[in-house]
């Protein structure tokens, strides 16, 4: 009985109660902080540094010689094998990570380390693998940001079947 009422209600002033919502949506946008101001101003880590996550990063970053923060592997892939537009657009790839060494705290290439290429080409010539260590803490909001930043480096000028 009750839904019926608010139906007839809704149906009777259906454009007071569309008005209402745009408003309510107008009044809560202009209120209300968007979420990526609040990430922003909260830089508190999703893992505190005491983590077992976040103590191997710092490891591996004593280790191996890096921050030890975040990390990526970028694959370049083409099912009908690897082509020298392919390559080329690896090699543009390179140039862009090295313009961005405030963001990239290294990578590991075959072109620059020969050695490595049985390493980060797939057997079957049709992959190419780039290891790619981050300056930014996992889980914090600089962090975060990382991965669509990357995704915008590796997008522009990619060739159709790669």
């Amino acid at each position: 009985m009750l839904f019926r009422r608010l139906g007839a209600f809704a149906h009777r002033h259906r454009y007071a109660v569309i008005g209402a919502w745009v408003l309510a949506a107008v009044l809560l946008n202009v209120l209300v902080p968007q979420l990526d101001d609040v990430i922003k101003r909260d830089a508190t880590s999703f893992l505190p540094p005491s983590s077992e996550v976040m103590r191997a990063y710092q490891t591996m970053g004593q280790k191996f010689g890096g921050t030890g923060n975040g990390f990526a592997i970028a694959v370049f892939e083409n099912p009908r094998g690897l082509t020298d537009a392919d390559r080329a657009f690896y090699t543009t790839i390179l140039a862009r990570l090295d313009r961005a060494r405030d963001r990239v705290d290294f990578y590991q290439d075959y072109v620059s380390h020969p050695e490595l290429r049985d390493a980060v080409v797939s057997r079957d010539g049709r992959a190419i693998y780039l290891p790619i260590a981050l300056r930014h803490v996992v889980g914090t909001p600089e962090g975060d940001a990382d991965a669509p930043w990357l995704r915008g480096i590796l997008a522009p000028g990619r060739p159709a079947d790669l």
